[in-house]
């Protein structure tokens, strides 16, 4: 497997791009599996104090935050496919873990947890783009053919970034990315639909499972009628199919950097079962 890059959080220390590796710190481990636009480029440096805020309180994790490949420090190495992320994933969880995914990353993470399932202790989805599940839908047909239009019509990778983002029903100034910013928008522009993923149910179905969503009302009205509608249709088929806990936070896709309120209902997911 090509090495990842990831931020590890442990014990009140950081060490932020380092390869993945056991390195012996105590407390459970969790990974998190990040998308990339709308939450931002998924850089370990990015999130990594939003999410340890509180997690290292009364009991001590290991937070290992991972960059897709294509992302972050992770080089790109080929088109990136959900697929393949999933098995790096994986093959990462190792003894067991914790595990998150947003956005592409919480695909990834429900197929990662079918493919190792003895090692997840739990999973958690934030708003995974699982169209598959709700196909026949207008605004999500209309969503995956917008995305396919950008990604035929884009002259770069800004233009794409672009033009996906008001795909969402945002309304982004044109701007000419660079740096981490400009490689995840030029990894995510030839990137295999999450729309094609088929999710494993049957596999997933002993695994205690969190799925997490924004309620979208700060949300541009426009981004509320297509972001936040596709959203709730697939984390509605979710928690009914998967039997799982829900919880909605005053945001829109990205309720994992409100901090405090977020990492509360997570601790208590993972310490009262």
């Amino acid at each position: 497997m090509q090495a990842l890059r990831a931020g590890v959080y442990g014990l009140g220390s950081v060490l932020i791009g380092v390869t993945l590796e056991r390195r012996g710190l105590s407390g459970l481990e969790v990974g998190v599996v990040l998308g990339a636009f709308l939450a931002g480029v998924a850089l370990a440096s990015v999130v990594l104090g939003r999410y340890g805020d509180r997690l290292g309180r009364r009991r001590s994790y290991r937070l290992l935050l991972v960059d897709r490949r294509g992302f972050g420090g992770s080089p790109a190495n080929g088109r990136v496919d959900f697929d393949r992320d999933a098995d790096d994933v994986a093959e990462l969880l190792a003894d067991g873990a914790h595990l998150i995914g947003h956005s592409y990353g919480g695909v990834v993470s429900l197929l990662a947890a079918a493919r190792n399932p003895q090692a997840v202790r739990s999973l958690t989805v934030i708003e995974p783009p699982a169209l598959g599940l709700v196909r026949g839908n207008p605004a999500v047909e209309e969503f995956i053919s917008g995305v396919g239009d950008a990604m035929r019509d884009a002259r770069d990778p800004s233009d794409y970034h672009a033009r996906f983002l008001r795909n969402f029903g945002f309304s982004p100034r044109d701007e000419v990315l660079a740096g981490g910013d400009l490689e995840a928008a030029r990894s995510s522009w030839g990137e295999r639909s999450p729309a094609e993923a088929e999710i494993p149910f049957d596999e997933l179905g002993e695994i205690r499972t969190l799925v997490v969503r924004g309620d979208w009302a700060s949300a541009p009205r426009a981004a509320a009628e297509r972001g936040g509608v596709i959203f709730r249709a697939v984390c509605d088929v979710l928690v009914e199919r998967l039997g799982a806990e829900s919880a909605v936070f005053p945001s829109a896709h990205n309720p994992h950097l409100l901090g405090e309120p977020f990492n509360d209902r997570l601790r208590a997911f993972w310490e009262d079962p």
